[in-house]
């Protein structure tokens, strides 16, 4: 999983830490590798694309505007598949996706 490896070489960065804290970091960390590692494939998926930009973001391949549509865009994906989703399905959608997607547009794109 070479992206967590790419996540966390970014979130280790003194600028990063400056803007958006160690802890901030750890945690969105732990929640990739859950939501990587999940069983259901929209949460395994919408972890991989919102990784990906941010990984960009960090590369400096996205602009802050253009990675806050993408998150945007993922917000309301995951806003239809949990109205469609099992009640233990949405808990992990919840405590994973849509806590990373609120991280990602509070802290994290600002601080990459």
């Amino acid at each position: 999983m070479s992206i967590l490896n790419d996540l966390e070489t970014a979130f280790t960065r003194p600028a990063f830490r400056q803007q958006a804290g160690e802890i901030v970091g750890g945690e969105c960390l732990a929640l990739f590798k859950q939501g990587l590692e999940d069983n259901d494939a929209f949460i395994r998926e919408t972890c991989q694309q919102l990784a990906e930009a941010l990984r960009a973001r960090a590369r400096g391949e996205l602009e802050e505007e253009d990675i806050r549509v993408v998150l945007e865009g993922l917000q309301e994906q995951l806003a239809i598949q949990m109205t469609n989703a099992q009640i233990a399905v949405r808990s992990r959608m919840q405590s994973i996706v849509e806590q990373l997607i609120s991280l990602s547009l509070s802290v994290l794109i600002t601080a990459l």
